[in-house]
């Protein structure tokens, strides 16, 4: 990995927590409880994701799986579409934000925390994908 293409990551990281509105330890707790200073320095550039962490950061991002490597590789994240969640009628499905802020508020261990807010994501992607017209 360049360092060119640890410091784009870095933007993207850090912009996308920004349109989140999440601080630096929010986005790090989320993410399955990477250090803040860890965080920070993969914002900034100056510290290497590890592979290990990479599902927990799209996740804590609301991102896509791969979408560390698409960037680390030139290519933009890939963020779930949650602009379709949110304009579906009540009646046709849950309401995954409100979901997601629930599983956040259980008292469980981060890394399940993780594994269930990725599940509910991937299958919102499959409904969405269904839905849509041919």
């Amino acid at each position: 990995m360049t360092d060119d293409r640890r410091a784009q990551l870095g933007a993207e990281i850090r912009q996308r927590r920004m349109e989140l509105g999440l601080s630096v330890s929010k986005a790090a707790e989320r993410a399955g409880g990477i250090a803040r200073n860890t965080w920070t320095g993969i914002e900034t550039g100056k510290t290497r994701t590890q592979a290990r962490h990479h599902a927990g950061i799209e996740r804590a991002l609301r991102w896509r799986q791969g979408s560390i490597e698409k960037v680390l590789a030139g290519d933009a994240p890939m963020p779930h579409d949650e602009t379709e969640a949110r304009s579906q009628p009540a009646d046709q499905g849950i309401d995954v934000q409100r979901e997601i802020d629930r599983i956040y508020a259980l008292n469980l261990p981060a890394r399940v925390k993780i594994d269930l807010i990725g599940k509910i994501l991937d299958l919102h992607d499959e409904v969405v994908a269904e839905q849509r017209p041919a």
